[in-house]
């Protein structure tokens, strides 16, 4: 009883910090938490029904007023996102002159996952309301959520993992652990190291690394990516 009672009191909290709230992140994540709430009650009464469609329909409105804010890292420099924290009337006077089709169209657009869209469209096919679910469906055309699995791109090939791997043998040593084989010198040996003789055997250039050497070079590799919009990271260290 104590956790029901508890969640009750998070959900209230919720319901009155949402009047407060101005932004359309704030909404849209308060509103999670409370159709999380009645989700979980309408399945066990039907009385919440009208509240949980009344919340979601609320977060659908909120939806292309978030899915802007939501790409203000590509919609505005760093430095002026660090003049927001300033400046938060400036902020909202931005974001509010950005029209949301031109987002829509950027190459940088997503949609994350949008829990009132799903039960809504749970609840109304359950109730096999078609007129709702049709107008559901054309907001989900509208901001790209929801696609059929038509639109969806196929799946990725099976990838062959025989076309990159092998199987070897190498003597054994009969000791344990680090000294398990035998390398063609004939020295007791580690795993890694056998494996490296028998490479190097056939001509090629073999070096062992640990984890830190290839996240560097991952780190090197993607450093224009990873840095994108970061005005402090304008050049890379010599290693």
């Amino acid at each position: 009883m104590n956790s029901r009672r508890l969640a009750v009191a998070e959900y209230e909290q919720d319901c009155l910090k949402f009047d407060k709230a101005t932004a359309a992140g704030e909404k849209h994540f308060l509103c999670n938490g409370i159709v999380e709430y009645l989700s979980r009650r309408h399945k066990f009464n039907p009385q919440y029904r009208n509240d949980l469609e009344a919340w979601c329909l609320e977060d659908v409105a909120l939806y292309e007023a978030f899915l802007i804010e939501s790409h203000e890292h590509d919609l505005f420099t760093i430095d002026e996102r660090v003049d927001f924290h300033e400046r938060l009337k400036l902020r909202a006077k931005k974001l509010a002159a950005i029209r949301f089709e031109d987002v829509r169209a950027a190459e940088f657009y997503f949609v994350p996952r949008l829990p009132s869209y799903d039960l809504l469209e749970e609840l109304y096919a359950n109730e096999q309301d078609h007129d709702r679910l049709d107008w559901l469906k054309t907001i989900g055309d509208r901001i790209g959520y929801g696609a059929t699995e038509a639109s969806q791109p196929p799946p990725p090939a099976e990838f062959d993992l025989t076309s990159i791997t092998c199987t070897i043998e190498v003597p054994k040593s009969g000791g344990k652990g680090e000294l398990f084989f035998v390398n063609s010198s004939g020295h007791a040996c580690s795993t890694e190291d056998a494996f490296k003789d028998y490479m190097e055997q056939r001509g090629w250039t073999v070096m062992r690394a640990e984890v830190s050497f290839w996240q560097a070079m991952f780190c090197l590799s993607f450093w224009e990516e990873i840095w994108h919009g970061c005005a402090v990271a304008r050049f890379r260290y010599s290693i």
